[in-house]
C-alpha cells in the first residue's frame, strides 16, 4: 500500500478514475486535456490548410525536363507503373545515378494511379509535404511537451520558401518522402527511448533503412537521435561514461545500414560519372565552398531573398569569404557549447543543422552546383528549433516582449508564405523557371542551357539557338549545348547542320544514347537510312528502353520494306511503353502491310481508346473499311480524321 496519498492521487487520475470525495478535481484536471487536445487539432488543420493555400496552385503545372524525364515520364520503368519487373528494376538499377527504389516505388504508383498527368503527381508531394509538417509538429509537441513552439517549428517547415524546391519540382519526391520517414524514425526511437523493447528498436531500424532507400541523405539521422539523447530526452544524464557508451553502441547498427546506403550510392554516382575527383575540384575548393555555403544556408533560412534553380560554384577557391565563415560557424559553435546547460536546445539544434548538412555540403563534389535550395528541407529544422526556443527564452525573461515577439512571428510567418506561394508560381514550367534563373544569378550558363532545353521541347527552336550559343562561346566543348544546339537547329529543318553538332557532341560524350538517337533521326530525314540504323542500334545498345529509338528504328526498317522487322521494333516500344498511341499506331499501319489485319484493327482501337483525337488511327481504320468494301465506314473515318488533322487518307505518327 503506498504511503504517498498525493501519488495515489495522482495515479487514479491518470488511469482515469479520481479519489473518493474528490470528483470535482478530477473534472478540472480533465478541461485543460481537452482544451490542449484541441488547440493540437486546431495546428493540425492550420499546417495542412496552409500548405494546400501556398501549393495548391502546383496541380495546373507541367514536368521539366530536368529530371522529370528520367524519372517518370521518360522512364519506361517508371512510366508503365506498378509491377514485379519494374519492382526488381528499382531495386536493383543505379538509374539516373542514384539507388534510391523507395523513391522509385512512388513515382510508379503515381504512374499507375495517375498515368501521366503532371497535377497530381505534383498534388501528391505537396500531400507528402503537408505530412511532413503535421507529422514535426506533433514529435515535437511529444518530445517535449511545449505546444506553441512545436507549432512554431512546424509552421516555418511548411510555409518556408526554401521548401518550395522540394515539393513543387516532381523529380524531388525523393525529399519530402524521405523527410516523412526520417520523422518517423525519430518517432519510433523516442518510443524506443521511453520503453527500449526489441520491436521497437526493430521499428526504428526499419524506417530508417527504409528513409535512406527514399534518400541516401539520411545517413547522418544517428547522430541526430545521440543529440536528442541529450536534448530532450535526458538519456546522458544517469549513468556517466557507461551510459554514454550504451547510446553510441546503440546506433551501430543504424551507421552500418547509413555506411550500406553510402557505398551504393557512391557507386551509383561514380558509374554516372557526377562525382568529381580531386583533380577536377580540389580539396581547397571544396572547403572553402563548404564553409561559405554553411553561412549562406543559414542566411537563406534567415532571409530568403533571391533564390535560384542553380547556384554556380565559384572557378577559384574563395580564401577570404571562407576565413569570415570559418569564423562565423565558430562563434556560433562556441556559443552553443557555452549554453549547453542553460539552453541545451541551441546545441542540439546547431548541430542537427551542421550534421544533416555533410552529406550535401560539397566535400564529396557531385555536379557543379556550389548548393542548392532542396538540400536545406531536413537541415533547416536545426535552426527552426533554435528559433522557436529561443524566442520562448526570451519571452520568459521579459513577458513584455511575449505579445511583440507573437506578433513579429506571425508577420514573418505571412511573408514566408507569400513568398513561398511566389516562388511556386516560378515553377509552372520550364521556361518560367529558367527564365527566372537566368535573371537572378548573373553569368548563370546552366540555367542558359536549361532554358534552351525548354525552348525546344516548346517548338520555340530559334529562340533556343542563341541560348545554347552563349554556352558554346565559355565552354565550346559541352555536349550537352551542343546536343541542344543540334535539336533547335534540326526542329528549324536543318538536319544537315545538327547531324554535324550531333557527331561534335558524342565526340567528347560518346555513351550519350539520346545523342545516337538525334542522330540517327537526322540521317533517317536525309534518306540516309543504313546510317541513321546504325546510330539508332549504337543508341539501344546503350539504353535499351530508350523508346523513341525503337520506334524510329522500326520506321527506319519500315522505310526498307523489312515490315517483319519493324513491326517486331513497334512491339518492343508497346512492351515499354503501352500508353504510346503513335507507338500503337504505327505496329497498326505495320501489321496491315503484312495482311494481319485483326491484329492491326485491335491496335487502331487501343489507340482511339488512348487518344480519341489521333487522326491517323481514324484514317487507317477508314483504309481497312475500304480495302472491305465498306465505303459507308470508310468514308465515316476519313470524315472523322479530316474533322480532327484537316488530313485525309493512312497515315502514321
Amino acid at each position: 500500500m503506498s504511503k504517498n496519498p498525493r501519488g495515489r492521487g495522482r495515479a487514479a487520475r491518470r488511469a482515469g478514475t479520481a479519489p473518493a470525495g474528490r470528483p470535482a478535481r478530477a473534472r478540472t484536471d480533465r478541461r485543460p486535456r481537452a482544451r490542449e487536445r484541441a488547440w493540437v487539432i486546431a495546428v493540425c488543420c492550420a499546417l495542412l490548410l496552409a500548405t494546400g493555400a501556398v501549393y495548391g496552385q502546383v496541380a495546373h503545372h507541367a514536368f521539366l525536363h530536368f529530371d522529370d524525364d528520367e524519372y517518370i515520364y521518360d522512364n519506361p520503368h517508371v512510366s508503365s507503373g506498378l509491377n514485379w519487373a519494374n519492382v526488381a528494376w528499382a531495386f536493383t538499377a543505379y538509374h539516373s545515378r542514384n539507388w534510391h527504389p523507395l523513391t522509385w516505388l512512388s513515382h510508379m504508383l503515381d504512374c499507375q494511379l495517375f498515368g501521366l498527368r503532371p497535377g497530381p503527381h505534383h498534388l501528391v508531394s505537396v500531400l507528402l509535404h503537408a505530412l511532413d509538417g503535421v507529422v514535426l509538429f506533433l514529435l515535437l509537441r511529444r518530445l517535449t511537451g511545449a505546444l506553441w513552439r512545436s507549432a512554431l517549428v512546424a509552421a516555418l517547415f511548411a510555409v518556408h520558401p526554401m521548401h518550395v524546391e522540394s515539393v513543387a519540382w516532381a523529380a524531388e519526391r525523393k525529399d519530402v518522402l524521405s523527410a516523412l520517414f526520417a520523422l518517423l524514425t525519430i518517432a519510433a526511437y523516442a518510443a524506443y527511448a521511453r520503453t527500449p523493447t526489441a520491436w521497437r528498436y526493430g521499428a526504428t531500424l526499419l524506417l530508417f533503412a527504409l528513409g535512406l532507400m527514399a534518400k541516401p541523405m539520411l545517413v547522418t539521422l544517428p547522430l541526430v537521435l545521440l543529440l536528442l539523447d541529450a536534448w530532450p530526452l535526458g538519456r546522458f544524464a544517469t549513468g556517466g561514461r557507461a551510459a554514454a557508451g550504451r547510446l553510441v553502441l546503440e546506433k551501430v547498427p543504424m551507421l552500418a545500414l547509413a555506411a550500406a546506403s553510402s557505398a551504393l550510392t557512391f557507386a551509383a554516382q561514380s558509374r554516372g560519372g557526377v562525382v568529381e575527383t580531386l583533380e577536377q575540384t580540389s580539396l581547397a575548393m571544396r572547403v572553402t565552398t563548404a564553409l561559405v555555403s554553411y553561412v549562406r544556408y543559414a542566411a537563406k533560412l534567415a532571409v530568403p531573398t533571391t533564390q535560384a534553380f542553380y547556384y554556380p560554384r565559384p572557378e577559384t577557391a574563395t580564401v577570404l569569404p571562407a576565413l569570415g565563415a570559418a569564423v562565423v560557424l565558430a562563434l556560433a559553435t562556441y556559443a552553443v557549447v557555452r549554453l549547453r546547460r542553460r539552453a541545451p536546445y541551441a546545441a542540439v539544434g546547431w548541430f542537427w543543422y551542421l550534421g544533416t548538412l555533410v552529406p550535401v555540403i560539397g566535400l564529396v563534389q557531385v555536379g557543379t552546383q556550389a548548393m542548392a535550395d532542396r538540400y536545406s528541407y531536413l537541415p533547416s529544422i536545426g535552426l527552426f528549433l533554435v528559433l522557436a526556443w529561443g524566442l520562448a527564452d526570451v519571452a520568459r525573461r521579459w513577458p513584455a516582449a511575449q505579445r511583440p515577439l507573437v506578433a513579429a512571428m506571425g508577420v514573418v510567418l505571412c511573408l514566408f508564405a507569400v513568398k513561398a506561394w511566389a516562388q511556386t508560381r516560378y515553377w509552372r514550367d520550364g521556361i518560367t523557371l529558367f527564365t527566372r534563373d537566368t535573371v537572378v544569378v548573373r553569368d548563370n550558363l546552366l540555367g542558359s542551357r536549361n532554358l534552351g532545353v525548354a525552348l525546344c521541347d516548346s517548338g520555340r527552336f530559334a529562340e533556343a539557338v542563341p541560348r545554347f550559343q552563349r554556352v558554346l562561346r565559355t565552354y565550346p566543348h559541352d555536349a550537352v549545348s551542343l546536343l541542344g544546339l543540334g535539336r533547335a537547329l534540326d526542329g528549324q529543318g536543318e538536319s544537315a547542320r545538327a547531324a554535324d553538332l550531333y557527331r561534335e557532341s558524342l565526340r567528347y560524350k560518346p555513351d550519350v544514347a539520346i545523342a545516337h538517337y538525334d542522330l540517327g533521326n537526322a540521317l533517317l530525314r536525309q534518306g540516309r537510312v543504313a546510317e541513321a540504323l546504325a546510330e539508332l542500334d549504337a543508341a539501344l545498345a546503350l539504353r535499351s528502353d530508350l523508346v523513341e529509338a525503337v520506334i524510329s528504328r522500326g520506321n527506319a526498317l519500315s522505310s526498307l520494306g523489312r515490315y517483319e522487322e519493324a513491326a517486331a521494333s513497334y512491339a518492343e516500344a508497346v512492351r515499354l511503353r503501352p500508353s504510346s498511341a503513335g507507338a500503337r499506331n504505327n505496329l497498326g499501319a505495320t501489321l496491315l502491310r503484312l495482311g494481319r489485319r485483326e491484329e492491326a484493327a485491335r491496335q487502331f482501337a487501343e489507340v482511339l481508346r488512348l487518344d480519341p483525337t489521333f487522326a491517323a488511327a481514324e484514317s487507317n481504320l477508314g483504309l481497312m473499311c475500304l480495302e472491305s468494301g465498306d465505303t459507308l465506314g470508310a468514308r465515316a473515318h476519313f470524315e472523322r480524321a479530316a474533322r480532327l488533322s484537316g488530313r485525309w487518307g493512312p497515315a502514321g505518327r
